[in-house]
C-alpha cells in the first residue's frame, strides 16, 4: 500500500474524523468494488506465496471466490469479516539460526490490501 503517510499524519485526528464521516457509508462499498477486488486479486496472483493456516493456495483462490464471494462480500459490508490467524514458519537466517515468518491466508491477502487501497484513495479525495 503506497498511501502517502504524510497525508494521513499531517491531518489532525478531529479533522480526519470530520472528513471521514461523509465517506463512511461508501468506504465499505469501495473496498468490495469489482475493480478494486480485481486489482487485489492480480497482486495476490503475482506475489504467489505459500498457503496460510487454511491450506488454500493462490491457484485455489479463484475457484473459492466463485462459490464464497457473496458471503465474503456480505461479511465485509456488515463489518463482521475477521481475518484468520497467521501461520508461523521458521526460515533460516543467513548468519545462522531461524527467523519467524508470518504467512497470512490467501483470502486475507486479497481483502486487506484491497481495503487499504480503498482507504488511501478516499484520503486522497478528502485532501482535494
Amino acid at each position: 500500500m503506497n498511501c502517502a503517510r504524510s497525508q494521513v499524519k499531517g491531518l489532525k485526528r478531529a479533522r480526519l474524523l470530520q472528513m471521514w464521516e461523509p465517506w463512511r457509508p461508501h468506504l465499505k462499498e469501495a473496498v468490495v468494488a469489482a475493480d478494486n477486488m480485481r486489482q487485489a486479486l492480480k497482486r495476490v496472483r503475482a506475489n504467489k506465496g505459500s498457503p496460510g493456516v487454511d491450506g488454500m493456495t493462490v491457484d485455489e483462490l479463484v475457484g473459492y471466490l466463485k462459490v464464497a464471494w457473496p458471503q465474503v462480500r456480505q461479511s465485509l459490508l456488515e463489518g463482521t469479516y475477521r481475518p484468520q490467524p497467521v501461520k508461523r514458519v521458521d526460515i533460516p537466517k543467513p548468519g545462522g539460526g531461524p527467523r519467524q515468518l508470518g504467512v497470512p491466508p490467501v483470502l486475507d491477502r486479497l481483502v486487506q490490501p484491497g481495503g487499504g487501497r480503498a482507504i488511501c484513495s478516499s484520503v486522497r479525495d478528502w485532501d482535494t
